[in-house]
């Protein structure tokens, strides 16, 4: 089964809202044979000066672990799934767009 991470807006959201809207992805994605990693990251530690910094590298280091990224409605907007992407055509990993 392929793996798969799922790139979304998750500004102004709490983590039971993220998981909320992307449980019929997740649903979906499951249905096309890919297993989905978790991505919703606990709170960052106190250490962190930048805290968006410290959840986008969590993040790419779970890109690192999979075979493909699905990016959701409004992924253009968010400036960590913007980057993302680019990671992601950059290093080959299969795109699944909303």
């Amino acid at each position: 089964m392929k793996k798969v991470m799922i790139s979304q807006p998750m500004k102004c959201r709490s983590n039971e809202e993220i998981i909320a809207e992307r449980e019929p992805v997740v649903k979906e994605l499951l249905e096309k044979g890919y297993e989905t990693i978790d991505t919703v990251f606990a709170d960052s530690p106190e250490e962190a000066q930048n805290k968006p910094v410290w959840y986008l590298s969590k993040s790419i280091e779970a890109m690192s672990t999979v075979d493909a990224m699905y990016f959701m409605e409004g992924w253009e907007e968010a400036r960590g799934c913007k980057l993302e992407h680019q990671i992601a055509e950059a290093y080959g990993i299969e795109i699944i767009a909303d």
